[in-house]
């Protein structure tokens, strides 16, 4: 038997053929990732014997696997299920695993000949392609099993094997697409020097003497870090499965999600995400550094993965709450590329107890509780999502039921539906926003200009304090993160408007192909109109928007020649677009739409201008 095998691979350890397949991986496929499941699965390829002595290609059909025609689920493998279910014959789980197992068998024997004998055919069949079928007609016929309700509950009571049957299923499937890795690892392994090799000890460490010697052949890959400096040997120790005293409780995929998310944050500049939230949200640095210092746990993998990050943002009415959270959603989507799913709730809509059941469902024998809840749908959407975010607005004006409603999940991240489901929200970030005191102390606040502005804020802030723990509850704040706003100063009135307005230019510039210029005057104007200390920039973005964006909308319209009837090959292009006949295609449809909204007028910019009292919008050729 071992003449026929390669000595130097056949005795040495299970574990020392991980950790030797785990360095030629490093060394020749770097970005690859080879889980232990991998590294178990080409360690029995290596070590089956049965796999070199019999011919397993001429106990089954191999014109089967290479045309992919599956062979009908026996009948009688329900009989033998039903039957072992009664305890009456145990063994016959075997009989009921025997197909699957007996192509996978296959599988595992072209990518024994391909990797360690170098074979590459038999009788003129490409054992790659052979392997590659064996594995993926594997994969389907336990599909099939597991889509029986009565043999998948006989799997999952009766398991032999270490994997869930479903697991298998991807497994198996993994195994198909990565045979020819698999098989290139085998040939590393079996070779005696390999070429472009850096390790002097690679070849050492399948040599007979390395097997039977005292020093175990991990130990001659060990990494420098741990043999020079063993006081260092905690910062190159592999991180532990799970953290201690902290039981992961997610289900599989929102437990990648959760991992997905890590590695996310672990790419991202913080301190660039930083700068770019503080220049877009104005006059925030506090806020925007408090939120930044959370996002550093999840770049270090040190965040709490049972629970979801939770915020209470409160201060004056139009600083910006709000604002941050959707200019951040913007910033991190456009940085990974990816949806980050998005739910809003406005407060003053829960009102009463039974307000409540739009989140989780109305209670079964309730109108409607055969719908599902807007946490159900939303909870569809973000359950495979690395990060998703539930914005509570106004939270202070729902009713105390609501904010009960959330303390489980902000404690567990997750809640239970109507219909008896657990959702898990641990991958959200849940916000809370609240002018909670502002609104009351408003009345008193000083006017802009005011001598003592930055002595009446810090008292402000004092009494917000106050107010904060007398109408929120202490097991609700305490569960929170708090994060506070500030009022907005002249200089970032200044700033907002700027920006605000450099929006509106470019949409008009994009659209019509022209420039938009607003005088000093009118600038001062607009900004008397839009702001006070107290409202912050929401009135002055209202401002804006009627006084510039409206007003010169109404007169490019007014000053167009009289169009003729709409484009009706355009709309019945958007039409066919809208009942799912033609390929969506966002930047096109725009283009197009856009081209035929264009405003035609006699001269290429607009200036508003405020003289005598009125503003006045005047068209120029430059």
């Amino acid at each position: 038997m071992e003449s026929n095998r390669d000595k130097r691979i056949a005795g040495i350890s299970r574990g020392d053929l991980e950790e030797r397949l785990r360095h030629i991986a490093r060394q020749h496929h770097p970005e690859e990732v080879l889980n232990r499941l991998e590294l178990v699965h080409l360690v029995q390829v290596v070590t089956n014997d049965a796999l070199l002595l019999t011919d397993l290609y001429a106990r089954v059909s191999l014109g089967e696997i290479l045309h992919r025609r599956l062979p009908s689920l026996p009948p009688a493998l329900r009989a033998l299920a039903e039957r072992a279910s009664r305890g009456d014959e145990p063994r016959l789980l075997h009989e009921v695993r025997r197909l699957p197992e007996r192509i996978k068998a296959v599988g595992d024997k072209a990518l024994f000949d391909v990797g360690l004998t170098g074979q590459s055919d038999y009788h003129g069949i490409p054992l790659v392609e052979l392997g590659q079928r064996s594995y993926q007609m594997a994969a389907e016929i336990m599909e099939r099993l597991a889509a029986d309700p009565l043999l998948n509950r006989f799997f999952q009571e009766n398991r032999l094997q270490t994997l869930p049957i479903e697991e298998e299923v991807i497994f198996l499937q993994q195994c198909s697409r990565r045979f020819a890795l698999y098989a290139d690892l085998l040939r590393w392994l079996r070779s005696d020097a390999p070429p472009g090799r850096e390790d002097a000890t690679d070849g050492e460490a399948l040599r007979p003497e390395a097997r039977t010697g005292t020093a175990p052949a991990a130990a001659a890959e060990a990494p420098a870090a741990v043999q020079e400096r063993p006081g260092e040997a905690l910062m190159t120790r592999e991180p532990a499965a799970q953290p201690a005293g902290e039981r992961i409780q997610l289900e599989r995929n929102e437990l990648l999600a959760a991992y997905e998310r890590i590695l996310l944050f672990a790419a991202l500049d913080i301190d660039a995400l930083g700068r770019r939230l503080a220049r877009t949200v104005v006059a925030q640095e506090g806020a925007i550094r408090a939120l930044c210092d959370e996002f550093s746990l999840h770049a270090a993998g040190t965040q709490n993965l049972n629970r979801p990050p939770s915020y209470l943002f409160v201060g004056p009415t139009g600083v910006g709450k709000n604002y941050l959270v959707e200019t951040l959603l913007e910033v991190l989507e456009e940085a990974w590329g990816t949806e980050i799913p998005f739910l809003t709730l406005e407060g003053p809509n829960y009102t009463y107890p039974s307000d409540i059941n739009e989140l989780r469902g109305a209670t079964r024998g309730f109108i409607r509780s055969d719908e599902e809840g807007i946490l159900t749908e939303f909870h569809h959407r973000a359950a495979t999502a690395p990060l998703s975010v539930i914005l509570v607005d106004e939270v202070e004006k729902a009713h105390p039921q609501l904010r009960k409603f959330f303390l489980s999940i902000m404690d567990r991240g997750t809640v239970t539906d109507n219909r008896g489901k657990v959702l898990h929200f641990a991958n959200s970030m849940i916000v809370y926003t609240s002018n909670i005191g502002y609104s009351d102390l408003a009345r008193g606040a000083a006017p802009i200009g005011y001598s003592d502005q930055e002595g009446q804020d810090r008292r402000v802030a004092q009494d917000v304090r106050r107010e904060l723990r007398r109408a929120l509850s202490p097991e609700f704040v305490n569960r929170l993160q708090v994060i506070h706003f500030e009022h907005l100063s002249r200089e970032a009135i200044d700033r907002i408007f700027d920006l605000e307005l450099s929006r509106i230019v470019r949409r008009f510039q994009e659209v019509h192909g022209l420039g938009l210029e607003v005088t000093p005057a009118a600038r001062e104007e607009i900004l008397r109109r839009g702001y006070s200390h107290d409202h912050g920039a929401r009135h002055l973005r209202a401002r804006l928007e009627a006084l510039v964006n409206v007003e010169v909308s109404r007169k490019i319209k007014a000053d167009e020649p009289v169009r003729q009837a709409v484009s009706r090959r355009v709309l019945h292009y958007v039409r066919e677009l809208k009942l799912g006949k033609r390929a969506f295609d966002a930047k096109e449809v725009r283009s197009r739409v856009l081209r035929h909204a264009r405003a035609r007028v006699p001269y290429r910019r607009v200036v508003v201008d405020f003289r005598q009292g009125r503003f006045s919008y005047e068209g120029q050729e430059s």
